[in-house]
């Protein structure tokens, strides 16, 4: 009778259901009748089974996207070398340098209405295809590729600290330029990166830097004396694709920079910041650890509400995991009572309850922990 009522859910087939020789090796007789019960109701078995790997799956994807999100803001809001920055203070630059509360302090220079090195030697740059730049001749017919490389000067005392901070000796590259032209592009949808050009420490950079005495570009060649990828104090966080040429404003006179930009580590910042707007309302002035402060605290508050909302999914595919189970288990109430009253004990049908739900645990963690993986691998 019980057969002819389980007919639509349990089918055997004419052949002997064959068990792995493991399991009959490892989990005996209760490992073998637990397994030939996942075989005969493979409805129900493979239900479970996808409804577990589902939860598995959407748990690994919620918390590695959280996880890398977190990862890439905590970079982001690293405090740099100092704490306040200042912008368009040419005018009161000595005013500042002579406040109190200023420890220690970098200068960065840009080029006179920010003019750059045109690079036109196509054989050293290696990124032809990504970023060349084209441009008519003085005919209007041919073309000629190039692309703009920016000169950034340091004042000597800050180049001596940036040298030493990116481990090059200064006697080194006194007299010559540090190049960062690391950037990114993307090749058959996948993020790579790779060096603008093809320079070498102790070759020559020859481009042409427009002269404004002459009205006209002129020829100008920079020693290269290092390569680096770290960035120098105030612009840490920019990026340019024509890559950076960091010197010395005291080696290249021939070069007509203007201050851009004061990096200052200040012992009160927030003090810093008041006398510095009593000098000059105009000067721009950023508390970066103000700044760092707050986007902190915001990064905590969206924090809590990610975890809580994966801690809303873990509860919900847990709780989804028990109530398949339990279902499960209810609908077999007849088949379990049938084994019963042919003699198994309450120790062998715990055991085998027990070896079901592992064998439905393993392969739904092999199915979740592969799904979620190849995700996973997909975004990288």
């Amino acid at each position: 009778m019980l057969l002819i009522r389980s007919s639509n859910d349990i089918k055997i087939k004419v052949s002997k259901l064959k068990t792995p020789k493991i399991i009959q090796k490892v989990f005996k007789t209760g490992g073998v009748l637990a397994y030939k019960n996942l075989k005969r109701s493979k409805k129900k078995y493979r239900t479970t089974v996808i409804s577990i790997s589902i939860s598995i799956f959407i748990f690994i994807v919620m918390s590695t996207f959280v996880d890398s999100m977190f990862g890439f803001t905590g970079n982001y809001y690293n405090m740099p070398d100092y704490n306040v920055r200042v912008k368009y203070a040419k005018e009161n630059l000595n005013e500042i340098l002579a406040l109190d509360d200023i420890e220690e302090y970098f200068l960065l220079y840009q080029t006179k209405g920010y003019k750059y090195l045109k690079i036109e030697d196509l054989e050293k740059i290696r990124l032809k295809e990504q970023y060349l730049n084209l441009e008519e001749d003085e005919n209007g017919k041919m073309k000629k590729g190039y692309v703009s490389m920016q000169v950034i000067g340091l004042d000597n005392e800050t180049f001596k600290k940036y040298a030493k901070k990116i481990d090059v000796p200064y006697d080194k590259v006194k007299n010559a330029g540090i190049l960062i032209d690391k950037v990114s592009y993307y090749e058959n949808n996948e993020e790579v990166y790779a060096r603008m050009y093809t320079y070498e420490e102790g070759e020559l950079i020859s481009g042409k830097y427009f002269d404004d005495d002459t009205n006209s570009y002129k020829d100008m060649n920079i020693k290269l004396g290092a390569i680096t990828e770290t960035r120098p104090y105030g612009i840490e966080n920019y990026y340019y694709y024509g890559g950076y040429l960091i010197v010395d404003v005291e080696s290249f006179k021939n070069i007509e920079f203007e201050l851009d930009m004061i990096a200052i580590n200040s012992k009160n910042p927030n003090q810093l910041e008041e006398n510095i707007e009593k000098i000059n309302t105009g000067i721009g002035v950023t508390n970066i650890e103000e700044q760092v402060k707050q986007e902190r605290a915001m990064s905590i508050v969206v924090k809590i509400f990610l975890y809580g909302f994966l801690g809303v999914i873990t509860l919900i595919g847990v709780t989804n995991i028990f109530n398949t189970i339990t279902s499960n288990m209810e609908l077999r109430q007849k088949e379990f009572a049938a084994l019963k009253s042919i003699g198994m004990t309450k120790k062998e049908f715990n055991r085998m309850v027990n070896l079901e739900t592992i064998f439905y645990g393993t392969k739904s963690l092999l199915y979740g922990i592969i799904l979620g993986l190849l995700r996973m691998f997909c975004n990288i």
